[in-house]
């Protein structure tokens, strides 16, 4: 800290009016001074009639001092800020309100502060004519005639102690002293009023008004020019009203984060005067020169009562100055400052519990957007039934002004809404332009009219976005009214999927209304203005919105409409996906131990719910049948590479009688210790690898069928193994024909199916639900490539990574669920069956019932039973997944529908915990990823989809193939 002495003027004035001519300014305890922005410390123990006093300030203080007081005042190292309104103090001017700046170059100078304002002395008296009746003045105000700057923010020049403002706003015009002091005939009242010193180029006003609102105007006219540190004697008057004493006065009524609410009243003489036409006008507190909005209002929207009015689609936080005039009598009222509202989160809640109320609007704060209505502002109807046709076409809340889309949903929506409003997401929609949707303050009224059904106006609340929640069961409560009609069922409630909605230009059309009756509730209303509760019951799936509005075969014969107000929406029941960290039992996974538990409770239901009993491992009996060295050719930009390729045949039995399986291994040639290998069973024959003639096509004799060798090296297959590049990252391959586990006929042919492997595990039971099938046949021969992965020596125990596409996906999924030997397992593409959430249900994709029609092999015979009953599985995907865990995952998706990439990320993100219990990196907190972004992509868990949209780019390319070796190299190299 520095001390810095500082001294006041000699005296208060230049003109005096003591005995001796002058007034000294005196220092008082709790004074601070602001000695280059720094805040000096209160004065204390100041003896009365001290000119000079000592301040500490923050040693960071450096000469030159530019000090200044009152330090209040201080705005920036150039700026101050005088103050607005002044509070009277007998005989002196009020206290913090004359300021002193200063200025000096030398550190041990006295630091000498001199005046930067005039002073006006103002004497009144009562008079006793037609001002008798005033007994007290309620304040005075100054102003200059020109528009000259009184209070706000001036530029200060510390070394000559002068101002200079630049300000032309209204509110920087005026200063205001409050006071209540009566008024004498005999004596007159002396008031001290602190004025910037400037010259007022056509004289000042000063405005007094009394105690019961009468308003007296005394002006100077000449140009007079107020010096700092001088005393202007106003010469002595009279109070006589000079207006016609008429007051507008201002109330708030209601304010919000973008809304501001007013009322107001006229008084002349003291009594409440009869309803005028008026205007409203509205300024950004800076610009009071241009209202942001300005209405005409006519007393006929008022009907009689008192006159209130809405601003809407307000900036939020932000103050502004109203300004009330009576167009009839032309009387003004002064400005009433306000501010909107900080925004308060009232955005849904992200998980839903039984009796959480997840929604709940009233509409009386009007948090709207001006975007949603043409102009945002609307009268508050003068009762609660009030919906009179005598809103005028500037004041009324129109329909919306343009198309403009929510992100993904075609629905109309407040396009620069508040972030995190519960409302940024409420949709309206009309059906024509005939048909709307209204805003008013405290209730939504919806519009039909026309004599077609096309006409009609709905509105949609938020989504509501369950995740990876299933489904929803709400109650939607609302009051509601009719102004027209009391006909059965005209309206209706309804959960609607955005995607059912279209909107072109001003229309907006269900391409069809919900029929199933958990989505669709008709309700009416009584008589027309009379308020009533409805409530009903619907179930929502992720992103549906509840619409309200017209049922679907309704035609509207005239004018109707609905308002609607204190929508509340209470969850009934969650329909959620199962925990894969919890048993069935309840009881919750807390141990390692209990997940391995837990694990096993989970295969077991999916070989009783969908894929059947996967068949106990099996002694394998191998040979090689053909080794030979091979000169992989350069592709994709990687120098060709020396491999080694070797051909096993696998049998099951010790004879080597029944089923075998032909496996192509390619690994690299110059590895001089074990490698680790990609393990992928592959389509259409090991010959489709390479172009060496001695590769075989499988041993089922099934490849012979596709004599295309070598297709898989071309970049533009759909199918590209690009082995070079695999080898040249240190990977072996290895691969084996699938129909040579079991036949896979497409069309389905029961005679080609379920054969080869399954003659190895004896007679089949159709009574049961549960028989092994397919996929798990599959599965079960993915596992024994792991086996021979362990017999080679040029092959690493522990570092298979396990990748399937499409079908074999699924396969390479249930594999890694079961074998814990793999410690890296990528489905890609798989479709529902395999990774993707069954119970998300979604337009155009693969489902129960398409999965078990087109290929009843695949699955067993319990699973088709969910055919369109998803709802009612006691199991998802996402538990299949964590069986995979601790061990590493990476889903790859694919933009098409039918194979629903949404799916499987929230597949992921459901089974992610399981990951971080085990003490594993989960996957990363992003939201859904773009095609081709690999920030879903995690250490041990990761998603990642690629884009295209044709059925034709389904499959396995150079982009999978890199991001699954990225992944997979810190978990086997």
């Amino acid at each position: 800290m520095i001390c810095i002495t500082a001294g006041t003027p000699d005296t208060k004035t230049a003109m005096g009016e003591g005995t001796d001519g002058k007034r000294p300014v005196y220092w008082s305890n709790g004074d601070r001074i602001a000695v280059n922005g720094y805040i000096s410390s209160a004065l204390s123990g100041i003896a009365p009639q001290t000119t000079t006093a000592q301040f500490f300030v923050s040693s960071e203080a450096t000469t030159p001092y530019k000090g200044l007081y009152p330090a209040s005042i201080y705005k920036d190292a150039t700026t101050v800020t005088l103050p607005d309104t002044q509070i009277w103090a007998e005989n002196t001017f009020a206290s913090n309100t004359y300021p002193l700046a200063g200025y000096s170059a030398d550190k041990n100078a006295t630091l000498q502060l001199h005046p930067l304002c005039a002073i006006l002395k103002i004497s009144i008296k009562q008079d006793s004519g037609a001002g008798a009746d005033t007994d007290a003045l309620a304040s005075i105000a100054f102003s200059g005639n020109n528009g000259e700057q009184a209070c706000g923010d001036f530029t200060l020049d510390y070394t000559n102690a002068t101002l200079t403002g630049t300000s032309t706003r209204d509110s920087d015009q005026q200063i205001e002293m409050t006071l209540e002091k009566p008024l004498s005939t005999d004596k007159a009242l002396d008031i001290y009023m602190v004025v910037p010193a400037a010259t007022y180029s056509a004289g000042f006003t000063l405005t007094i008004t009394d105690v019961n609102n009468h308003v007296m105007n005394h002006a100077t006219t000449q140009s007079q020019t107020l010096k700092a540190g001088v005393l202007e004697l106003v010469p002595e008057f009279s109070f006589v009203p000079t207006t016609s004493a008429r007051n507008i006065s201002v109330s708030l009524s209601g304010q919000t984060s973008s809304s501001l609410s007013f009322t107001w009243k006229e008084e002349y003489e003291g009594a409440v005067q009869s309803i005028a036409n008026w205007k409203a006008e509205l300024f950004a507190e800076g610009n009071e020169t241009t209202p942001v909005r300005s209405y005409n209002l006519p007393s006929s929207a008022f009907s009689g009562q008192q006159p209130s009015f809405v601003f809407s689609g307000l900036s939020e936080g932000a103050n502004y100055l109203l300004k009330i005039t009576d167009l009839d009598n032309s009387v003004e009222s002064r400005f009433f400052r306000t501010s909107t509202e900080s925004f308060t989160n009232v955005a849904m809640p992200a998980h839903f519990t039984a009796g959480e109320v997840a929604l709940a609007e009233n509409f009386g704060e009007l948090r709207w957007n001006s975007d949603i209505v043409a102009q945002a502002a609307g009268y508050e109807p003068a009762t609660s039934s009030s919906f009179s046709n005598d809103y005028t076409p500037d004041s009324e809340a129109a329909y919306l002004p343009g198309n403009t889309e929510i992100s993904q949903y075609p629905l109309w929506k407040q396009t620069s809404a508040l972030p995190s409003s519960r409302l940024k997401d409420w949709a309206c929609a009309v059906d024509s332009k005939s048909g709307q949707v209204y805003v008013r303050p405290g209730y939504v009224e919806i519009r039909c009219n026309g004599s077609t059904r096309a006409k009609k106006g709905w509105i949609f609340t938020p989504a509501f976005g369950t995740g990876s929640v299933g489904k929803l069961k709400v109650n939607i409560s609302f009051t509601a009214c009719s102004y027209t009609t009391t006909e059965s069922d005209v309206w209706c409630v309804a959960a609607v999927d955005p995607a059912n909605v279209t909107v072109s230009n001003y229309q907006a059309t269900l391409k069809s209304h919900p029929t199933a009756e958990d989505k669709i509730q008709h309700f009416t209303v009584g008589d027309p203005g009379t308020w009533q509760t409805v409530s009903k019951n619907l179930t929502l799936a992720d992103g549906d919105r509840i619409m309200i509005g017209l049922k679907a075969s309704y035609t509207p014969a005239g004018d109707y409409r609905l308002f609607i107000r204190d929508i509340c929406v209470t969850v009934t029941e969650v329909i959620a996906l199962e925990d894969p960290l919890t048993f069935v039992n309840g009881q919750k996974v807390t141990t390692v131990a209990q997940w391995a538990e837990r694990r096993e409770e989970i295969l077991e239901i999916f070989q009783r719910e969908m894929y059947g009993q996967m068949p106990a491992a099996s002694p394998i009996y191998y040979e090689l049948i053909e080794s030979g060295n091979t000169t992989l050719p350069a592709l994709s930009g990687v120098l060709a590479q020396a491999a080694v390729r070797e051909q096993y045949r696998m049998w099951f039995k010790s004879d080597k009688s029944g089923p075998s399986v032909v496996w192509l291994l390619v690994r690299p040639a110059s590895a001089s210790s074990p490698v680790p290998t990609i393990l992928n069973m592959n389509f259409y024959g090991n010959h489709e690898f390479m172009n060496d003639t001695q590769v075989l096509r499988g041993d089922s004799g099934r490849g012979s069928g596709y004599d295309q060798r070598g297709r898989r090296l071309n970049p533009s297959d759909r199918y590209y193994t690009p082995l070079n590049v695999l080898i040249s990252r240190g990977y072996a391959f290895l691969t084996a024909f699938y129909e040579d586990i079991t036949g896979d006929p497409e069309p389905y042919v029961a005679s080609e199916a379920l054969d080869r492997v399954f003659t190895l595990w004896g007679p089949r039971d159709e009574s049961r639900t549960d028989n092994t099938m397919a996929l798990d046949a599959w599965a079960w021969g993915i596992m024994r490539g792991v086996d021979l992965i362990q017999e080679l020596d040029a092959l690493a125990d522990d570092k298979t990574v396990a990748v399937g596409c499409s079908r074999l996906g699924k396969a390479t999924l249930i594999a890694g669920a079961f074998d814990e030997r793999i410690p890296v397992v990528v489905p890609v593409q798989t479709g529902s069956g395999g990774s993707p959430l069954t119970k998300h249900i979604t337009a155009d994709k693969e489902s129960i019932a398409s999965e078990t029609t087109t290929y009843p092999h695949w699955f067993c015979a319990k699973y088709a039973t969910y055919a369109g009953k998803e709802d009612t599985m006691p199991f998802d995907q996402h538990m299949l997944l964590s069986c995979v865990a601790p061990r590493a995952l990476l889903v790859d998706g694919f933009n098409h529908k039918w194979f629903d990439t949404e799916g499987e990320w929230l597949s992921v993100q459901a089974a992610s915990p399981v990951w971080t219990f085990l003490g594993k990196e989960g996957l990363p907190d992003v939201s859904w990823p773009t095609a081709g972004s690999t920030v879903g992509i995690g250490r041990d868990l990761g998603y990642v989809r690629r884009s295209g949209t044709k059925a034709a780019d389904h499959g396995i390319i150079l982009q999978d193939w890199n991001w699954i070796m990225d992944f997979a190299d810190p978990h086997v190299k």
